[in-house]
């Protein structure tokens, strides 16, 4: 009886050089996922931030009278932010809605995340107005001083969160000024 000396198989060398490929590899992509997540929350936070400044410089710089003719529109501009199955979206317009609202599916906003971002507006008093599917947040100013509004069904929010996993953007607003800024 003869016995082949052919010893085809790893080597416990081979086998931990493998193992530490997977590993370092299986780290890259854990850490890409998790940059792209924090990606998306800061840059959903941003354009958030952009469409709320644009509403406020478009407050106090246009001269903006109710409209005699057409009875929808309303003179003030107001930031709506909603949320979709396609992502949120911000809408900025000076029509007046029954219940104070535009239905989502009927408007064209700016997509400024996808659906999985969490966006949460929270009043002073500490009630959550969690954005989903159907629901808005209403912002609005003051075209005489720049504040954020008071008027008849417009909230003040104080902060706006913008969530995804464990990452999480702020932006906070105060009254009386109309100034807003964003943390981490």
């Amino acid at each position: 009886m003869k016995f082949s000396k052919d010893h085809s198989g790893f080597s416990l060398i081979e086998l931990i050089i493998v193992v530490a490929i997977l590993a370092v590899m299986t780290g890259g992509i854990a850490n890409f996922i998790s940059y792209q997540m924090l990606g998306n929350t800061k840059t959903c936070a941003n354009k958030l931030n952009a469409a709320i400044g644009s509403v406020r410089t478009n407050t106090m710089t246009k001269e903006y009278v109710p409209n005699a003719v057409d009875s929808t529109k309303e003179g003030i501009p107001y930031l709506y932010i909603y949320k979709t199955a396609q992502g949120i979206f911000t809408y900025e317009t000076d029509e007046a809605y029954s219940g104070g609202y535009p239905n989502p599916s009927t408007i064209e906003g700016n997509r400024i995340a996808s659906s999985n971002v969490e966006v949460i507006a929270y009043t002073p008093g500490g009630t959550q107005v969690k954005l989903d599917a159907g629901g808005i947040i209403k912002i609005g100013f003051k075209k005489s001083t720049g504040a954020f509004t008071d008027r008849v069904g417009v909230d003040f929010y104080d902060r706006i969160t913008v969530n995804r996993s464990s990452f999480q953007y702020t932006i906070n607003m105060v009254k009386e000024t109309g100034r807003y800024f964003v943390t981490h």
